[in-house]
C-alpha cells in the first residue's frame, strides 16, 4: 500500500517571531545581562551555568524543529513525485461500483482472506435492486469474474441489462462452511493529481472519485 504523508511545515523563523525567543535573542539577552551585572557584584556562577544549560537546550530543540520541517518537506516532495508517475496508469483499490456500457464485459475483482468452496456475488442496481446473482469457487487472495450484463431468467430466456451504475458485493464460505473474508476491489485509472492547502497530493479517478494514496494497494501497468 502507498503511504502518504500529511505533515504540515510551517516557518520556524516566523514562529520565533509568533512563540517566543529564537536562540539569538536569548543568547543576546545573556551578553546583555553580563555587560549589565555589578562587577563588586557579579552573577552567581551556578545561576550562570544554568543559564548557559538553558540556551543549549533551546538550540536543540530549535535544531529539532529545524530537522523535522526538513524531513517533512522531503516526505512531501517524494509522495508528489510518486503521485505524478501514477497519472495514466491502473491502480488497484477498495470499492464496489461498477460502471457498465451496455457492450463490454465488466471485471469484478475481489480478495478472500483463504480458500472459499462457496462464493456468492450479489449485482444491484443505482436503485439498491439485485439484478444477478452469481455463484462460484475462489481461492486466497485476488479473484477475479467476468461479467457481461446478461441475466438469466428462470425460463431459460436471457436479457440484457442496461447500461448504468451497478454495485456488487462478496459472500464467501469454506468447505466448512465458515465465513471466509472477502472484500471488493476496483481497477481505475489516475486521470490527474490534485493537492491540498498542506501540500498533500491526492488522485483524481476516472470514475470522478478523488482518494489518497494510502488507498492505492496496487498500481497496474
Amino acid at each position: 500500500m502507498i503511504g502518504n504523508v500529511g505533515l504540515g511545515v510551517s516557518n520556524s523563523t516566523s514562529s520565533n517571531k509568533a512563540g517566543g525567543l529564537g536562540k539569538e535573542d536569548f543568547l543576546k539577552l545573556m551578553l546583555a545581562q553580563l555587560k549589565a551585572q555589578d562587577p563588586l557584584n557579579p552573577q552567581d556562577g551556578a545561576e550562570y551555568v544554568a543559564q548557559l544549560a538553558q540556551f543549549t537546550s533551546v538550540e536543540r530543540l530549535m535544531n529539532i524543529e529545524e530537522g523535522l520541517g526538513n524531513v517533512a518537506m522531503a516526505a512531501l516532495s517524494t509522495n508528489a513525485t510518486m503521485a505524478a508517475g501514477l497519472i495514466g496508469k491502473h491502480v488497484r483499490l477498495e470499492g464496489s461500483s461498477i460502471t457498465f456500457d451496455g457492450e463490454s464485459k465488466e471485471k469484478l475483482d475481489f480478495e478472500l482472506g483463504k480458500d472459499a468452496k462457496a462464493v456468492t456475488i450479489t449485482i444491484k442496481d443505482d436503485k439498491g435492486v439485485v439484478v444477478d446473482t452469481v455463484q462460484m469457487s475462489g481461492k486466497e487472495g485476488t479473484n477475479s469474474y467476468e461479467w457481461t450484463g446478461q441475466v438469466k431468467g428462470d425460463d431459460g430466456t436471457t436479457t440484457d441489462l442496461p447500461k448504468g451504475t451497478y454495485s456488487f458485493s462478496i459472500e464467501a464460505t469454506d468447505d466448512q462452511g465458515e465465513k471466509v473474508d472477502a472484500k471488493t476491489t476496483t481497477v481505475v485509472e489516475v486521470k490527474a493529481v490534485h493537492f491540498t492547502a498542506m501540500g498533500v497530493p491526492e488522485l483524481k479517478l476516472d470514475n470522478g472519485r478523488q482518494v489518497s494514496m494510502s488507498e492505492v494497494s496496487e498500481v497496474l501497468e
